[in-house]
């Protein structure tokens, strides 16, 4: 009867044994879950970080392309100034031009309507 009991015994202290090392691995699992739970958290942070730092570099790059497109204006600006300021003095040489003829013409239609050949007193 003793060695039966031993049997036993030794049957129950295995179960025991087994039982306390299914216990300790359900802990691990545990500590291994949370420690699954923070790193999944610190990654959800991280993301939520490059979304920020993205939406600042798209706001940078939109602020260069319009300051660049901003140059770029001001120098069709100026060319069109330059242009236009050509332009202008052209159109007062040629007006110029046109007066300091016109009073060689007006004085020989003058000459030729008032039929004397002679040249009017200024």
């Amino acid at each position: 009867m003793i060695s039966f009991s031993r049997e036993k015994i030794g049957k129950t202290a295995q179960e025991i044994a087994d039982h306390l090392m299914l216990v300790e691995n359900v802990k691990a699992l545990q500590q291994a879950q949370k420690e699954m739970a923070n790193a999944i958290a610190a990654l959800g942070d991280r993301i939520r970080k490059m979304e920020t730092d993205m939406r600042a570099v798209k706001a940078e790059a939109k602020f260069e392309a319009i300051k660049e497109a901003q140059r770029m204006l001001n120098s069709v600006q100026g060319a069109f100034h330059d242009k236009l300021t050509d332009l202008t003095v052209r159109i007062v040489q040629v007006e110029r031009l046109e007066h300091s003829r016109s009073p060689l013409i007006a004085l020989s239609k003058l000459a030729a309507s008032s039929g004397d050949g002679e040249i009017p007193p200024a």
